[in-house]
């Protein structure tokens, strides 16, 4: 089984030129040529974006199936986290996470791909330590009620040597990009992979973009 997949913090389609470009994130990920894509700041119907849904409008760019959770919601106003995926996608879950500035989610989708059925967690976790520390088990119960094959990917908001994430070792290994590179422009790697899968081999790399001020990073996997 292979399947590439990547994560991509879009800062709701804001470059580091201050202009705001839906079309230029469907670049980026049409360059990844990823088959699961997971996406963090992803702005629905918000003023800000001239009312786009952009998850729907990147997906149908690109002829990918998607799955959206709302992690702020003002009415019909909302922000938060998605997926896309070139393989239908079988049921989704939400797990509301509470934060000091802004309420946080974990969105996890069941992909049915051409092996087998194989689950997908994407996660932005909160900028501050103490919402770290609150959130964090959330996700843990996540990860454990997961029956098979998985794969976490996200906005950490932390770097690989956190202690926080030594928790999920062993049962979940990072794919670590090479050569390294920094995921945010202050130079820090807090956008991660990991996987819950006897892999043969896996490839990972940091596509770099000025369509955001993340990074995106892009795994080819083999089990």
């Amino acid at each position: 089984m292979r399947l590439k997949v990547a994560t991509f913090n879009i800062h709701h389609a804001v470059g580091m030129d201050g202009k705001l470009e839906i079309d230029r994130i469907s670049a980026e990920i049409l360059k990844m040529n990823a088959d699961v894509i997971a996406l963090q700041e992803v702005d629905r119907f918000h003023p800000r974006s001239y009312l786009h849904d952009q998850l729907r409008r990147i997906g149908r760019k690109l002829d990918m199936k998607s799955a959206f959770a709302p992690s702020i919601n003002f009415g019909l106003v909302q922000y938060g986290n998605g997926i896309l995926s070139r393989y239908p996608i079988l049921s989704k879950q939400v797990v509301y996470l509470q934060g000091v500035n802004e309420r946080r989610s974990i969105l996890s989708v069941r992909v049915d791909t051409p092996d087998e059925p194989c689950t997908i967690v994407n996660i932005h976790l909160g900028v501050m330590e103490r919402e770290r520390e609150q959130q964090f088990p959330y996700l843990l119960n996540v990860l454990r009620s997961i029956d098979g094959h998985g794969i976490l990917l996200g906005d950490f908001n932390m770097g690989a040597q956190h202690p926080f994430l030594d928790q999920l070792h062993p049962t979940w290994s990072k794919v670590a990009p090479e050569p390294f590179a920094p995921t945010v422009r202050s130079g820090r790697e807090i956008d991660h992979i990991y996987t819950k899968l006897p892999l043969k081999k896996q490839q990972a790399y940091v596509q770099a973009t000025d369509a955001s001020d993340h990074h995106a990073v892009v795994a080819q996997l083999e089990w």
